[in-house]
């Protein structure tokens, strides 16, 4: 058995899914407590990573949650659509990237952006789409590891 708080094992420790895997094998079952709505990308997507290492390993992950297991991720995390609001938007000349914290400006009045709208970079709704799906799928494992159909 293992015991840990959400935030030394998916934000103070940065373990990958190496680290989880190598857990996962040598334990049967994970306390984790103090696990609250996650709001944070970063320690939804090391959460979510160590849930399917779990999964896959057969080792049930309990938590100790301030919130319902089907509110554990906000509703942004499943909302791919793009916003509504729309700007006027201008390119010159080729143009330039868009990025996740960024957009480029080709002159101090333009902003190029991949999605059309100013200050929405393209990876912003693909990161979106990408933990909504892995999220889904967490809670059906977590829940799956809740049943009596679970194998220790």
């Amino acid at each position: 058995m293992a015991f840990s708080t959400l935030l030394e094992f998916c934000e103070e420790r940065p373990l990958g899914s190496l680290d989880y895997y190598t857990l996962f094998r040598e334990t049967y079952v994970l306390f984790l407590d103090g696990v609250q709505r996650m709001e944070n990308v970063n320690t939804a997507r090391r959460f979510l990573v160590a849930v399917d290492a779990a999964y896959e390993c057969r080792c049930k992950i309990v938590l100790n949650s301030t919130v319902p297991l089907d509110d554990l991720f906000p509703e942004e995390f499943f909302d791919t659509s793009l916003p509504t609001h729309q700007s006027k938007t201008t390119v010159k000349g080729m143009g330039g990237a868009s990025a996740q914290f960024s957009t480029t400006f080709v002159d101090s009045d333009t902003e190029w952006s991949a999605t059309g709208i100013m200050g929405a970079a393209l990876s912003r709704f693909s990161q979106t789409k990408d933990v909504g799906f892995a999220a889904r799928r967490a809670i059906s494992r977590l829940k799956e590891m809740q049943s009596s159909l679970w194998d220790l």
